[in-house]
């Protein structure tokens, strides 16, 4: 069914003029993605203003903190709509699953699996970066599970570490190929297979600073072969294979990838989610949990408190907290910030009688969480 807003399009009469304008903003969306994607918020905030000065009168009206990056483009009307309209409601599962297989789709996640979209139908590789706890591999698997539902498309994860070896990746992407015929090789006939390279970074660097793992990955991206192993010089043709890949930023005892691997890819960097963001992901579970069909209205009450009270926590914990050389591991991000609601999820519910018992087990787990990783008396004073 066509929507009521492409109809409307339709029924407008077109200008020249309006042309350029819905050109323009193709022009200003790719731009910013392609140029500025890699940028962290602050510094997209200055990007954003550049634009401005290039494109004026093109860019949408903005309210308070916002800039071109939490626009995007409506495919039917060509006009600037947030990301925010285009993230799906969230539904808490009727069956209680792992917490670590939960996923709530926010603003950051829908944008970064609709970019991912567009790349994947252009079939461009894309890299994802971004610090610890971006929820970097969980966006990935959401975007997997879009692009493969109905599709005749198969998924390789390839978990990349300091262990891993240019022999072990060639035999793990070869393990999942049939041969084709003559020099070919590709999945079952009929189907493609995208490959998900998972922390690409994490590969040994040797003595003169090179990655003979990613080397590998480079020629199998640049050259769509990598070659057999039992007769020397002798090539595999690649076929049918997309991929897409996830890292850590580079820095603080982090790898970087070579450039010639890294200029195959689009690269987008994935940011901390906003204060809201994260509210509507905790807040959105423990709503779905704790509702007054199961829990008493006090203890209703006090689940709404307790997201809130953590990121303030949390906040404050961070800032206070700041690594050191003797204390290098005082990191506190979103996985901590996850570790306190997955043991307050975990607790059975004929365990939480009243509000008092969930406030106690919400504490024992901030006190499991953020106070234990401190070594110090003075520090883990501070904290209680």
């Amino acid at each position: 069914k066509r929507s009521a807003d492409a109809k409307a399009v339709e029924a407008k009469e077109f200008t020249k003029a309006d042309l350029e304008q819905e050109l323009e903003r193709l022009v200003v969306f790719a731009a910013a993605w392609c140029i500025g994607g890699i940028l962290e918020p602050a510094e997209r905030g200055h990007f954003d203003e550049y634009l401005r000065t290039v494109a004026p009168g093109v860019l949408p009206d903005l309210e308070d903190k916002e800039t071109v990056f939490e626009f995007a483009i409506n495919t039917e009307t060509l006009e600037w709509e947030r990301w925010s309209e285009q993230c799906p409601k969230w539904e808490y599962p009727k069956i209680d699953n792992d917490f670590s297989t939960v996923l709530v789709p926010t603003v950051d996640s829908t944008r970064a699996v609709a970019l991912m979209a567009h790349f994947h139908a252009l079939k461009r590789p894309s890299l994802m970066t971004g610090a610890s706890g971006t929820a970097k591999t969980s966006t990935a698997t959401m975007f997997l599970d879009r692009v493969t539902k109905g599709q005749p498309v198969l998924v390789k994860t390839c978990n990349f570490s300091y262990a891993t070896t240019a022999a072990m990746f060639q035999a793990t992407v070869e393990g999942e190929l049939d041969k084709r015929g003559g020099k070919q090789f590709g999945p079952p006939q009929g189907k493609k297979m995208i490959v998900f390279l998972d922390d690409l970074s994490m590969p040994e660097v040797n003595t003169w600073g090179d990655q003979p793992t990613n080397e590998i990955v480079r020629q199998l991206l640049e050259l769509g072969l990598m070659y057999n192993l039992e007769k020397p010089g002798a090539p595999k043709e690649f076929i049918d294979l997309l991929y897409y890949a996830a890292m850590a930023q580079p820095g603080g005892g982090k790898n970087d990838l070579p450039h010639r691997l890294k200029r195959q890819f689009v690269c987008v960097n994935m940011t901390l989610p906003a204060k809201a963001s994260i509210d509507n992901i905790f807040g959105s579970i423990l709503r779905g949990r704790f509702t007054e069909k199961v829990f008493d209205t006090k203890v209703v009450d006090m689940a709404l408190k307790l997201t809130d009270a953590t990121i303030v926590f949390w906040e404050k914990i961070k800032a206070k907290m700041l690594p050191t050389p003797s204390q290098f591991h005082y990191l506190f991000n979103m996985r901590d910030l996850s570790r306190v609601f997955q043991g307050v999820m975990q607790a059975p519910n004929n365990v939480i009688k009243d509000d008092i018992f969930l406030c106690k087990l919400w504490k024992h787990e901030c006190e499991r969480v953020f106070r234990d990783k401190l070594t110090t008396l003075e520090d883990q004073d501070w904290v209680n």
